[in-house]
Order: structure tokens, then sequence, then C-alpha cells
């Protein structure tokens, strides 16, 4: 099925209740996407799409149009897209996979699939959680391999991400791309899947939730940009395989992105850590702890802030207090 598309539309829209199975087939060259299919709030709209290629669709009319979109809304549809090869979106410019609105956990599965040369192989959008997403190989992307807000992915791709397998770039960011967002109640846990995670904005860990970042990690942090604490972080790397916290730009040096900031009533432990090449943000250090933040720090390297290392900030004599815990740790380096 080939050069369609016309309307705003794609190759398929798929909506209004309808079952609908696509396989062994090829959908090229829709002048905007391959596939679409649209919420409908009181019927259920069903989509298996298996062993299908998918190539060449433009996406033109809106700037995140994809070879697949699933969702306006994002209320009653169940999609499954397995086995399939998603590749030049766009020329390269648009995402593989997009996934819009407030999807409940289920309703889509991505297993098995090869994603080439789109900007994003999958993009999540508008805090789309716990998407089931597995075994999928991720060729070069033009930018990045998955890219989302903080708790639009964090419930599937970060919880796994060493189910599936990435191919590396000197030139290409190859790995999952945090634009910003608030990651909500719960525990969500970053593992070593080979690719770097990079954080594009501020994302905030609420109150009620806790990051998990295990050994052997690595976090690049876009110029300016910061991580903000207000419930857990538990960074806990090994002697060896220490996670690493960077900056994001080819040519490394102090001030590059802001800071690791714990807030009042925020908890964090980092252990096995080097942190490097931030301290942008004025009178902050590289990690800040904020009144009636409790921080341990242990067996870490933090170095190379434009600012303070470490830095323990109390405005008032009276509770809560702050308190950092620093031990058998290295600091070096720092501008001050």
């Amino acid at each position: 099925v080939e050069y369609g598309g016309g309307g705003a539309s794609g190759l398929f829209e798929i909506s209004g209740g309808a079952v609908v199975r696509i396989q062994d087939s090829l959908l090229r060259r829709s002048c905007q996407m391959g596939v679409w299919v649209v919420d409908d709030a009181s019927k259920l709209t069903h989509l298996t799409l298996a062993s299908c290629t998918l190539a060449e669709n433009q996406g033109t009319t809106a700037d995140d149009y994809a070879a697949i979109q699933v969702g306006n809304a994002g209320n009653a549809v169940q999609v499954e897209i397995q086995g399939c090869v998603i590749r030049d979106t766009g020329a390269g410019n648009r995402p593989g996979v997009r996934l819009v609105g407030a999807l409940t956990p289920g309703q889509v599965v991505l297993t098995g699939n090869l994603f080439q040369n789109n900007r994003e192989g999958v993009k999540f959008y508008d805090g789309t959680p716990a998407v089931t997403f597995s075994g999928n190989t991720f060729g070069i992307q033009r930018e990045a391999a998955v890219r989302g807000d903080l708790n639009g992915v964090a419930r599937s791709v970060f919880g796994a991400p060493e189910a599936n397998s990435y191919q590396s770039s000197a030139t290409n960011f190859d790995g999952i791309a945090i634009s910003a967002g608030t990651l909500g109640g719960g525990g969500t846990l970053w593992q070593d899947g080979g690719v770097p995670y990079r954080i594009e904005g501020t994302p905030t860990v609420a109150g009620s939730a806790t990051l998990y970042i295990r050994t052997g990690v690595n976090v690049e942090m876009g110029a300016g940009k910061e991580l903000l604490v207000s419930g857990r972080l538990q960074a806990v790397g090994t002697p060896a395989a220490t996670i690493t916290i960077t900056s994001s730009a080819a040519s490394k040096s102090a001030g590059d992105w802001g800071m690791i900031q714990f807030e009042t009533g925020s908890r964090g432990m980092l252990e096995w850590c080097r942190i490097e090449y931030g301290g942008a943000t004025s009178d902050k250090g590289i990690v800040t702890v904020h009144q009636g933040g409790d921080l341990t720090v242990r067996w870490c390297e933090l170095r190379r802030s434009y600012r303070s290392g470490l830095l323990a900030r109390g405005t008032s004599t009276v509770p809560p207090i702050t308190r950092l815990t620093v031990e058998s740790s290295t600091l070096t380096e720092h501008r001050g």
C-alpha cells in the first residue's frame, strides 16, 4: 500500500471500534502517516500490525506525525506492533512510532521490531505510561532511540532498557532522551542497557516517587539542565560498575550542566558514583541539599564543578534540619 495519506491522515486510519489486523505487508511513501489509530472513548479500537515494513512515510502535516501514531487522548485502543521494520520516516526527520495520551498498562505492545533512520525510533508524548516494550532493535536514528518526558516513559522503557538492543554511533545519540516531566508515585528503575540516558530538560522526582539508578548507568546532562528531587533518589553503583553523571557535550568542561538538587523533605543515597562537569547554577553545587533534605554520599567522586562540589543549605534555625553525610569520597578540581 503506497503513495496515499492525503487529508492529514494515513494510508490506514483506524477508529470507531474497528478490529484490524495487517500482516506481511509493505506500507510506504504516505504523504502523512502510515497508520493512525484514533481513540474513541466509547468503543475499543484494536489493531494488530505484524511482520510489516513501514518505509519512507513522510508525516509532513505536523512536526511529530509518525509512521505509526496511536491515540489522540489515548482512551480506548488496543495495539500490538510485533516484528515490524519501521524506517526512514520523513527522511529521518520524524519519529517511527508516536504514542499520544494517557494510555494505560497493556494498551500498547511493542515487541521484536527494528527501527532504522527515524528521528526517534519511538516518541512518548503527553505522559504515555507503561507500554510493553521489549525485544526491539534500534539501529542508527537521527536524534535518539527513544524520547519522552520522565513520567511518560519511566514505567516502560526505563524499567528494562536491557530488554532491547541499541546500535551505537560516533555521531548520533543512540540512547534514551528525557525531555522534562514529573515522575509520579511509586518506584522507577534505571538499569544499564548499554546506552546513556540524556536529560534534555529539568525533570522532577515528586515527593511520592523514588528513582533508582542501578550499577553501570551513564546519565548525560544537557547544557544548563538540572534534576530536581522532591521524593527519593537512590543511585547505587559498585566499585566495578560505577554510575556516571556527566555532561552531554562532546568536549566537556566545568559548568556544562546545572545540578542535582534535593528539595525540602527529600532523601538521597549516592554510592559509587562519578558526578562531573556541572555547577552552572548560580550559588549552588553540583549536588545541592536544601533545608530539610537528607543525603548520604559514600565512595563517590565529585569533580570539576564550576562552583561547589557539595552544598548543604539551611534557611532557618528551626526544623526541618538539613542532613548531609559524606564518607570515603573524593571532591576534586572544583572552581568554587
